[in-house]
């Protein structure tokens, strides 16, 4: 099995802000903006509240191709991965799923990424709470990279594609569904590494956290035996005397496979899914 650490969601070039974590501890991904996608902040929901509503809250505008856009309600986004069935009103076969094109997918590929192996995936968030009815960033809250959920492959699609999946961004956009390289991974419903689904998301907590605590959120505080094996995008330079610099720019980071990193992140998944 090998493992992905997969960089997803609002990021300071798409959105411009951190993701929020909830009062609850819930780690709320927000897809990036991207028009021709279908789906708006609007369509989505987080229980009985519209993402829109959450964004309203949180950010004063959001950033699509350097202009800063204060509606929300109206603006498309991309929602992928999609891991939380009760984000959309679902067909009866919906499984998660995660679409990938272009170079990244071309990268994955490279890498040998297929049925059976496992994406965590990880993203910008900052610790929130309740001020006056409003969700706020909390004062002084770092910044962080944290590991917000899973997909575990059990299909993957090119070319032809369920009818189920027709609502995903990888189908709705033409340009992506244009391309060659189009590609989405459906996630299994039984994990390969034991009695528990094979995609999901997680609660916060320090296990979930990569950045090092008192450090910029690239710097990561990976296990060490993470030190002897290679990982996409990196090289032995990305080591440091008491962090991992990740790189700045890059979504697919595909780690040797080890049977100490699959046991990491199942341990992961068994501790943090919610």
């Amino acid at each position: 099995m090998k493992i992905i650490l997969s960089r997803k969601g609002f990021d300071s070039a798409n959105g411009g802000y951190p993701s929020p974590i909830l009062p609850d501890g819930s780690l709320l991904s927000v897809p990036i903006p991207s028009r021709g996608d279908g789906l708006t902040y609007s369509d989505l929901y987080f229980g009985e509240i519209s993402y829109s509503e959450l964004l309203s809250d949180l950010y004063p505008s959001i950033l699509y191709q350097g202009v800063r856009i204060e509606d929300f309600d109206g603006m498309e986004c991309h929602l992928d991965p999609d891991l939380v069935k009760s984000t959309l009103t679902r067909d009866t076969q919906w499984r998660a799923a995660f679409g990938q094109v272009g170079g990244s997918q071309t990268h994955l590929e490279n890498y040998g990424v297929g049925i059976g192996d496992l994406f965590l995936f990880f993203g910008w968030f900052r610790e929130t709470n309740w001020e006056n009815d409003r969700l706020v960033f909390k004062r002084d809250s770092p910044h962080l990279h944290v590991i917000y959920g899973y997909l575990e492959v059990s299909e993957i699609h090119r070319g032809t594609f369920p009818r189920w999946l027709d609502y995903h961004p990888h189908l709705t956009n033409k340009k992506r569904l244009q391309s060659s390289t189009n590609t989405i991974y459906v996630g299994a419903r039984r994990s390969s590494l034991g009695g528990f689904p094979g995609y999901g998301v997680f609660r916060f907590n320090k296990g979930v956290v990569l950045t090092k605590d008192g450090y910029s959120r690239s710097r990561w505080n990976l296990p060490e035996f993470f030190r002897n094996l290679s990982i996409s995008h990196h090289s032995p330079k990305s080591w440091k005397a008491d962090y991992f610099q990740s790189v700045p720019i890059g979504q697919e980071f595909v780690v040797e496979e080890s049977d100490l990193v699959m046991q990491w992140a199942k341990a992961l998944i068994m501790s943090h899914r919610i």
